[in-house]
């Protein structure tokens, strides 16, 4: 595997880099080809539709027999211009988005039941270690989802402390032994388990414009309304409007 100091994107968890060179090696389309290019569409593309099948499994389990609620609740998420834009886009966003949803979908059925179980506890520390495999993002899930199931062991079911600990351990351990190499990796190479394209590389910088992150960053919009495209980097509501929308930062192409 590549080292984060390698390239500008070298930082990336492999999974979803691992899984379409696996299938370009199984397909073994014309380079640079029509094929090509849906292979490496095809992980994005089932990632969003996905999105759509997730989020009416978790209105099915929130609302059991609403069928105008599941039906809603698809289409809102499958048409969403910001799912619709990631789903088109080579990147791993889709799929990252795709596991940790998965992970929120088991983590509400371990809290409606009456009690969760063993299972419900695997599934989730599966789900959050490809997470993590595929976006650093996912390391803020950890501690919630799984937070969650004990609290509500705890809490609701009334649950010895050895049953709340066990149930805890199973998700973390395997969080820990499928995604914790790649953290230890970067620790270990670089000093930060989180490193990333502007500390991979001692002197590289990145420019922001004026105002970028000041309390003005905050209190202003419109810009997106004008020129959408990269208005993020004018204030904190035009980027989360544009992100709304579909992709305001381009996946990063600038």
């Amino acid at each position: 595997l590549p080292r984060a100091s390698d390239g500008w994107a070298m930082y990336h968890p492999p999974l979803y880099h691992a899984a379409t060179a696996l299938l370009m090696n199984l397909i073994d389309p014309v380079p640079g080809g029509v094929a090509a290019r849906a292979v490496f569409s095809l992980l994005p593309a089932l990632s969003g539709l996905g999105m759509a099948l997730v989020a009416c499994a978790g209105a099915r389990l929130l609302a059991p027999g609403s069928g105008w609620l599941e039906a809603g609740a698809m289409l809102t998420a499958g048409l969403l211009p910001m799912n619709l834009t990631l789903a088109a886009c080579v990147s791993n966003e889709s799929l990252h988005a795709l596991l940790a949803s998965l992970a929120l979908l088991v983590t509400l059925r371990a809290l409606v039941v009456e009690r969760a179980s063993s299972g419900q506890d695997v599934a989730l520390g599966l789900l959050l270690a490809a997470a993590l495999l595929t976006k650093y993002s996912s390391a803020i899930l950890v501690p919630v989802l799984v937070g969650a199931v004990a609290t509500k062991r705890f809490v609701t079911e009334d649950a010895p402390l050895p049953k709340v600990a066990s149930g805890l351990l199973i998700s973390l351990f395997l969080i820990v032994v499928l995604a914790g190499w790649l953290y230890l990796r970067n620790w270990l190479l670089f000093g930060d388990p989180f490193v990333w394209n502007m500390n991979a590389t001692p002197g590289r910088t990145w420019w922001q414009p004026p105002g970028f992150h000041t309390p003005a960053y905050f209190s202003r919009f419109g810009e997106a309304l004008a020129y959408p495209w990269l208005s993020g980097f004018t204030s904190f509501w035009d980027a989360v409007y544009t992100t709304l929308w579909g992709d305001g930062m381009l996946s990063g192409v600038a």
